[in-house]
């Protein structure tokens, strides 16, 4: 979900011309959408965009989703696999097609259960809040570095939250969680947290669990 968070804030809060980190974000994620709609290809010219937006229309009309968002097909060359950002938007790279349907569609609802609670936009606001727009740029990178264990934290949960909403939509569709369980269980480094997301071994435990609950 929030992956360069880190990064791009620690970067850049020791820059001369600084700017708010909520606003930093915020922009760097604006950029990185442009960038990848440079990779965006037409659904009408291709097979597997197609495929992608016909899934993500019942996806979304299955999860009772009646917002618009926009949704960005890249060529598989494009850097990202599955990202939303900001502004009710989801770009999602081409070579989701490769994997079972059940993963698919359970991608396509995990990344709509981050906009449908606007995560993104949350965790802006928590960085708005919470780092004084006037201090100094040492007295923020302080605040930032105290806020990092209380964001990780509010990051896993956006994870566990959408995955939890992924599972309950494919369910909701006659889907298995068979194959996406298999499929969490089977991402590098699975058995490890990092910042923005909890280990995908838990992630697959939970959503197992979770499924039992429907039996």
């Amino acid at each position: 979900l929030m992956r360069i968070i880190t990064f791009i804030i620690a970067a850049l809060l020791h820059t001369v011309a600084f700017a708010h980190p909520a606003d930093v974000l915020a922009n760097k994620y604006s950029q990185y959408l442009e960038q990848l709609r440079l990779y965006e290809v037409s659904p009408q010219e291709n097979v597997e965009a197609r495929k992608i937006v016909d899934a993500f229309a019942k996806v979304k009309a299955a999860a009772g989703i009646d917002f618009p968002v926009t949704l960005i097909v890249t060529y598989r060359n494009a850097d990202v696999f599955a990202q939303s950002f900001p502004g009710e938007a989801i770009v999602i790279n081409s070579m989701l097609v490769d994997f079972p349907e059940e993963v698919m569609v359970f991608m396509l609802a995990h990344e709509l259960g981050h906009v449908r609670k606007r995560d993104l936009a949350k965790a802006l606001s928590f960085y708005a809040e919470q780092i004084p727009r006037d201090a100094t740029v040492p007295a923020q990178q302080e605040q930032f570095d105290k806020l990092q264990p209380q964001m990780t934290a509010f990051s896993h949960g956006f994870e566990f939250d959408a995955d939890a909403f992924a599972a309950t939509t494919l369910v909701s569709m006659g889907y298995s969680l068979k194959q996406p369980i298999k499929f969490l269980s089977s991402l590098p480094h699975g058995d490890t947290d990092n910042v923005t997301h909890p280990a995908s071994v838990e992630r697959a435990k939970r959503v197992k669990s979770f499924q039992k609950s429907f039996l």
